[in-house]
């Protein structure tokens, strides 16, 4: 999967695929293929996926919406290097050519 968000759209919105192993593989109904490609069509869209989706979408907004105090802290540039070497991400973003360091 990784691979074919790569060389079909090189900054796709499968990026979560890319960089997150086990999510489910590939894309439903045999989308693979002809994902943004001609062949795309509203037929090849999993209906109650998306609408899974935009459930969970609106149950984070609501709770970031909802929310008192959002606690999070600010990486400085090599906290957020690391951060993602941590997760074995800096492969997937140097392929993707959103690896920003030099080493």
């Amino acid at each position: 999967m990784a691979q074919d968000c790569i060389a079909i759209t090189n900054h796709s919105c499968c990026r979560v695929f890319q960089l997150v192993e086990g999510l489910g593989g590939g894309l439903p109904n045999g989308a693979g293929p002809c994902y943004h490609a001609d062949c795309d069509g509203f037929n090849l869209v999993d209906e109650k996926g998306m609408k899974n989706i935009v459930r969970y979408g609106a149950m984070l907004l609501y709770g970031v919406a909802d929310a008192t105090e959002i606690k999070s802290k600010h990486l400085t540039d090599q906290e957020t290097k690391q951060f993602l070497i941590d997760r074995n991400l800096k492969e997937a973003l140097q392929i993707a050519g959103d690896w920003r360091w030099k080493d």
